[in-house]
């Protein structure tokens, strides 16, 4: 496990399973993930996932690079409309409910020299957009 927020309701994991680089998304108990199409080679990587979406609820996108580059891209079909679970942030185990499909603490094995997370304001919301998909959903 590199790193891991909710529970088993909801949330997310980004964690190294037989070399590949994965992530799952939960969304209220129906996972959705990106995996890299080979294993990680060994040694020092930068791992980095990426998510994107246009409103709350709707569609998103899950990117995972290896050393800045592009390794595999999924879109999900449907995301949270609030926050996930929130048992706290693990990083290097999943220490009490295992988010994502595997058996907690799940505790990752290797070196882990840093987890940078960096949110994306709200703004980047359309808040058109935003306010449409949140009436069309009552």
């Amino acid at each position: 496990m590199l790193f891991a927020a909710g529970d088993a309701n909801s949330g997310l994991s980004l964690f190294m399973r037989d070399g590949y680089l994965i992530h799952d998304y939960n969304c209220l108990g129906e996972h959705f993930e990106v995996r890299t199409p080979s294993p990680v080679p060994a040694g020092d990587h930068e791992l980095t996932y990426r998510f994107a979406h246009t409103s709350r609820g709707g569609p998103g996108t899950g990117i995972l690079l290896v050393d800045g580059v592009e390794a595999a891209r999924s879109t999900y079909p449907r995301t949270l409309r609030g926050r996930v679970s929130f048992e706290g942030i693990d990083v290097g185990c999943d220490r009490l409910v295992a988010t994502g499909p595997y058996a907690a603490p799940f505790p990752f094995d290797a070196y882990l020299d840093r987890v940078v997370i960096e949110l994306a304001p709200e703004a980047d919301l359309d808040p058109e957009a935003r306010l449409a998909s949140d009436l069309a959903r009552q």
